[in-house]
């Protein structure tokens, strides 16, 4: 499939972008929320 990477194409493929990261983003909100409860001493000291 070709594309023909014009402006409107590239808005579209931002918004989508946009879209997964800020999903991406929450996910790892919450799974740090979980981690942070759960915090292993030995992995502070390893970092």
């Amino acid at each position: 499939m070709i594309i023909r990477y014009n402006q409107n194409n590239r808005d579209l493929l931002d918004e989508l972008n946009l879209e997964k990261y800020s999903r991406i983003e929450n996910n790892n909100r919450k799974n740090n929320k979980v981690a942070a409860k759960k915090i292993n001493p030995f992995k502070i000291l390893s970092l």
